[in-house]
């Protein structure tokens, strides 16, 4: 090897050593990565939406299932109404109450899953004071816990904070991210009129009546279609516009704005509270 040869090699090798990228070579890198984030995120995105809404509906058919080993012992739907209280309030924490002991104490499955991304968390302030408005209450107090209550029943342990400061990890807060259906039940009195129950004392339940809360389930015109659930936050979907319901024969099904607003399909009137259980032709007989 001459010295010529040797100094020519050297030079090779410091020239490999000490090359970076140029500018243009920089800048087609960066644009890669960015064409390849814009494809990726939206995919992404679209996945953890399908995760968060299958993971919703499982846990839906799971208080479905509680629900279900609710009406075996009780043979009535879940009464989500207090006795002698306003006809308008709705208490949206009671089913938590009914269904406790058959998710084994597990509160976290009255959460929704979505409704923190899409802004729907019902104790976000203003969320809680729009529901409030409506006298729609999503959460209380319980002095001692809910278990202290299913021992003496004593309705005087529920109270309602004054600041509207509630959390789902204080045992003896209840808070209730989806809406029971807690159609208020009433009774025909003739001429096509009803008066609705305050559930105090007996009275006669038959098809004819309307409503679900504390209602006999044999006294149903249509029990397969009743609504006894959705996740929905003051009637704004939370899914592709749309809602998914539990249905009284078990079933989760998603209906859009158009169709949750209106008739059954044997004929109920709308809106999908009112299913199964609402129709007017034979409040007159």
């Amino acid at each position: 090897m001459n010295l010529r040869t040797s100094m020519f090699g050297r030079l090779q090798r410091a020239r490999a050593r000490g090359r970076g990228f140029t500018l243009v070579e920089l800048l087609v890198v960066i644009a890669v990565v960015g064409i390849l984030i814009s494809v990726l995120l939206p995919a992404l995105a679209g996945a953890r939406a399908t995760a968060l809404e299958v993971s919703d509906t499982s846990q839906m058919r799971q208080i479905g299932i509680a629900y279900s080993a609710y009406m075996i012992d009780h043979e009535h739907y879940l009464k989500a109404l207090r006795p002698k209280i306003a006809t308008k309030l709705g208490e949206h924490w009671r089913p938590m109450v009914g269904l406790y002991e058959y998710v084994d104490g597990n509160r976290e499955v009255f959460r929704c899953p979505t409704s923190r991304s899409v802004g729907l968390w019902p104790l976000d302030p203003q969320n809680f004071a729009h529901l409030k408005s409506g006298k729609k209450l999503p959460a209380t107090q319980v002095e001692g816990g809910i278990e202290t209550y299913l021992t003496d029943r004593d309705e005087s342990r529920f109270t309602y904070d004054p600041l509207d400061q509630y959390s789902i990890d204080d045992p003896e807060d209840l808070v209730c991210d989806y809406y029971f259906n807690d159609s208020q039940l009433a009774i025909p009195t003739g001429g096509g009129n009803s008066q609705p129950w305050d559930g105090v004392g007996n009275v006669e339940v038959s098809i004819r009546s309307s409503g679900i809360s504390g209602r006999r389930i044999n006294t149903v015109k249509s029990p397969d279609t009743v609504v006894l659930m959705c996740n929905q936050f003051d009637d704004i979907p939370r899914y592709r516009g749309g809602i998914y319901f539990l249905f009284g024969d078990q079933s989760v099904q998603w209906f859009e704005r158009s169709d949750y607003l209106g008739p059954d399909r044997y004929g109920a009137i709308g809106p999908f509270y009112n299913w199964g259980h609402f129709y007017p032709g034979y409040l007159g007989r």
